[in-house]
């Protein structure tokens, strides 16, 4: 829950853009039938450009970030300008159920237009678009290959090395930095834990990767300054002989840098205020081969409707998530290997190349329906 800030003139740039890429996908379609899969919040009027230009085209947008409940969303000054834009898609997608509820809500409250809820389908100006949930996730059995490889292994061995870590066991955070993901609240909890516990700072490390996001942006470049800060209070106040305790590494690290981290974890936070699905708890699952760790999960996140055996707990309840880490780091090895078990059976289910063929697998299926769309070129 942040104030947002409206800029007439950062609008006119998106409008700007979006019509930018439609341009591009246009030249790229030629004449022919097409599919167009749009990603995210950002092209959220490219839908509109091209319908106007190319009407019989096949157009899917999904929505990665959280939709907001309707009195939330309507303060936002262009938002039939948005509305409008998505449905000229004719399938939106979201990651989970109550995001497109949230959506079809706020076209219900917002526009002239007719919902369908049996069907989850809205109505407007002679133009019919669905709107369905499709949790995304990582590619698991890579994930759960690489984690099991001798070199990551060893990889998180140099890093237990590398950071003086001794036998230490490891909370880990990785988000990019975000004020959307929680880690001052991370931190706040960290400290709480080792305020009530105070021999867990000889035995606990703290690892938070924060990848810069944004940093020409001034809340950005604040939230940095934020956590540095923290970080900073943090080994001054439990730091003790050993000196640094929390460790803050602000840098991109890729797939293969990123998997010995998660095999050094022994606990891995996932604090977000707000988050679509996020993906790093799912990659975390994944990585436990040996159905050990624990995985600590704010209910705002996506993730916790299917990872429900996770440590679910509120980033708001300084308190609450202080046991939280408490528990995790004490929790027996039993109560561990029956909790990954069931999460990486979820995770194991599904991953991201089911999530792109199912909405194409639904365009053919609505498009086949009566009152679907069609992919064929429109005489």
């Amino acid at each position: 829950y942040v104030r947002p800030h409206f800029v007439a003139s950062q609008w006119r740039a998106y409008q700007e853009v979006n019509e930018q890429f439609a341009d591009a996908i246009l030249e790229a379609v030629g004449d022919e039938p097409a599919i167009v899969l749009l990603q995210d919040f950002h092209l959220a009027l490219a839908a509109a450009a091209l319908r106007r230009r190319r009407p019989e085209l096949a157009i899917v947008l999904f929505w990665h970030v959280p939709w907001p409940n309707p009195e939330v969303f309507r303060i936002l000054p262009w938002a039939r300008e948005i509305l409008d834009g998505l449905l000229a898609c004719d399938l939106v997608g979201f990651h989970i159920q109550h995001h497109g509820m949230n959506f079809i809500d706020t076209v219900a409250m917002e526009l002239e237009a007719r919902v369908d809820q049996e069907r989850q389908a809205i109505l407007r100006r002679g133009h019919r678009t669905f709107v369905r949930a499709y949790p995304i996730s990582p590619d698991s059995a890579e994930i759960s290959m690489a984690s099991s490889e001798p070199w990551a292994i060893r990889a998180a061995e140099a890093l237990r090395e590398t950071y003086d870590l001794g036998d230490t066991r490891v909370v880990l955070g990785v988000d990019r930095l975000d004020y959307t993901k929680g880690i001052p609240e991370r931190l706040a909890a960290y400290e709480r834990f080792l305020e009530l516990n105070p021999e867990a700072a000889e035995e606990t490390s703290f690892i938070q990767i924060g990848v810069p996001s944004r940093v020409d942006l001034a809340e950005y470049q604040s939230l940095g300054a934020e956590v540095e800060a923290g970080v900073a209070r943090l080994n001054e106040r439990f730091g003790g002989r050993r000196g640094r305790i929390v460790h803050l590494i602000t840098q991109n690290l890729d797939f293969r840098e990123l998997i010995p981290y998660y095999v050094l974890a022994d606990v891995l936070a996932v604090t977000s205020l707000h988050d679509g699905m996020n993906l790093v708890a799912k990659e975390y699952v994944a990585s436990r081969v040996n159905r050990d760790g624990v995985l600590i999960l704010s209910p705002y996140t996506g993730a916790a409707r299917e990872l429900e055996h996770a440590i679910q707990v509120s980033p708001y309840d300084v308190e609450a998530s202080a046991a939280a880490i408490a528990r995790a780091l004490a929790m027996p090895e039993s109560e561990q290997a029956e909790r990954m078990r069931s999460l990486r059976e979820v995770v194991a289910a599904r991953n991201i190349y089911d999530w792109a063929s199912k909405m194409f697998r639904d365009i053919k299926r609505l498009h086949l329906a009566p009152g679907g769309f069609s992919l064929a070129r429109r005489r």
